[in-house]
């Protein structure tokens, strides 16, 4: 009952997104999506708004995330779980974007106790 709830809950949503065909195509500017049939492209559109419904965008360091660059990040995001499902991502709640590289503190403990600290540049990953 509360899974039929959500999706009908999801569709009205998606209904009233204003997406224009251009920036759905400059979404989908990948090598393997022009392989894609028409009825998976449309299914990849299906589970990249849903992603943008369900998950939380955050800035980190100030970047300023736009409509285009959260539906590119859900565009890439669903299409390696395109023929599995949005399921395999309910464990996400939120997505942290940075502009560039970044360089987080980083403390580790070895097994005799000792706490040795580090930093080291991350990219694609937060």
């Amino acid at each position: 009952m509360l899974r039929r709830w959500r999706a009908w809950r999801e569709n009205r949503q998606i209904a009233k997104i204003q997406l224009s065909e251009q920036q759905w195509q400059q979404a989908m500017a990948y090598p393997s999506a022009a392989q894609l049939a028409p009825v998976m492209t449309q299914r990849w559109r299906d589970m990249t708004l849903r992603f943008l419904l369900r998950k939380n965008f955050y800035s980190g360091a100030g970047f300023v995330i736009s409509d285009e660059v959260r539906l590119r990040i859900s565009a890439q995001a669903t299409l390696p779980v395109l023929a599995l499902g949005l399921h395999w991502y309910d464990d996400w709640d939120s997505i942290v974007v940075y502009e560039t590289a970044f360089i987080p503190p980083f403390a580790q403990r070895d097994e005799s106790g000792l706490v040795s600290h580090s930093r080291r540049v991350l990219s694609g990953e937060a």
